[in-house]
């Protein structure tokens, strides 16, 4: 700026960012143009401040409350997961104490079997009749009262109203207790099957068709659970097997090598409870003491008369 005497020489202070100077200088003219941005401005600069006076506010609570009712516990009704289907004008379903007594009990335990545990239940409420009432709907009123402890715990914890079908409620229950892991270790323990020593032919055919009571869908069809028996039994089994089988078990059909286990189990059966019978009668008649006051006289008459000739 070009300065004379009569006017004295006016200097622009230093600034240091202009470019900030410049753009807010850009923005209040633009707001200035617009007195609803303007507003709409002042509104959000304001906002969060506001905002943060009505969180900090405290509610009033309900006159003559007393503190505590906010803490207590209350019986809430608990969704149920089970859909009962339609029933019958006038038909209402009655638990009876003898229908409890009949119907297994799961806990949830590591060392229960959850396909044994529906087995049983099925079994027992095939002698449950209940007038106006499907198979299908006692089944999914009878189950949950079968469960106990974590199972029944498990149960309240299913999505409300999201079974429908007693197909859907045994396939949940199974999903839970009874895994993929469970599976794999009774087919593997089936594929291993071997007598163990000592063991009677009839304890060794029992355990092996237990393990399919355990693990029914372990998909293993008749003529290999046939070979997997004979393969795993000692050869005095073995031996025995085929004289039986009329030289060679192999000539015979699956179903005939099922007939086959089946009467030899029968037959060892019966000879062992004859021999542990013999065994018990002997061992009680040596042990018992008449026996041995009987054994202790007749050494002191022989004593006595080999005195006498002397």
């Amino acid at each position: 700026m070009v300065s004379t005497r009569s006017q004295p020489a006016q200097f622009v202070p230093f600034d240091p960012e202009p470019e900030r100077i410049l753009r807010k200088q850009r923005r209040e003219q633009f707001l200035a143009s617009d007195s609803s941005l303007q507003d709409t401005f002042s509104q959000n600069l304001f906002a969060d401040s506001v905002d943060s006076k009505v969180k900090m506010a405290l509610a009033l609570p309900a006159a003559g409350r007393p503190l505590r009712e906010s803490l207590a516990a209350r019986a809430n009704d608990v969704p149920n997961c089970i859909v009962y289907p339609t029933q019958e004008d006038g038909d209402s379903f009655e638990i009876r104490h003898h229908m409890l007594e009949i119907l297994p009990t799961f806990r949830g335990l590591p060392n229960e079997d959850a396909n044994i545990h529906i087995a049983k239940f099925i079994v027992g409420c095939k002698n449950i009749l209940i007038k106006g009432f499907s198979a299908e709907a006692i089944k999914l009123r009878l189950f949950p009262f079968t469960l106990k402890d974590k199972a029944e715990t498990w149960l309240f914890t299913l999505p409300a109203n999201s079974i429908t079908t007693w197909q859907q409620l045994h396939t949940k229950f199974l999903n839970k207790y009874y895994p993929a892991s469970k599976t794999l270790n009774y087919k593997r323990e089936i594929l291993t099957f071997t007598q163990k020593p000592n063991e009677e032919f009839h304890e060794a055919w029992e355990r092996y068709t237990e393990m399919y009571v355990k693990c029914p869908h372990a998909n293993i069809d008749a003529d290999t659970q046939m070979n997997i028996f004979f393969d795993g039994l000692n050869p005095t089994s073995k031996s025995h097997v085929n004289a039986s089988a009329g030289g060679s078990l192999s000539n015979k059909s699956a179903r005939e090598a099922f007939e086959l286990f089946e009467m030899m189990a029968t037959e060892s059966q019966q000879w062992a409870v004859e021999h542990s019978q013999k065994r018990g009668i002997f061992e009680l008649s040596t042990g018992s003491p008449n026996m041995s006051a009987q054994m202790a006289q007749m050494e002191k008459k022989m004593d006595a008369k080999f005195d006498t000739i002397l």
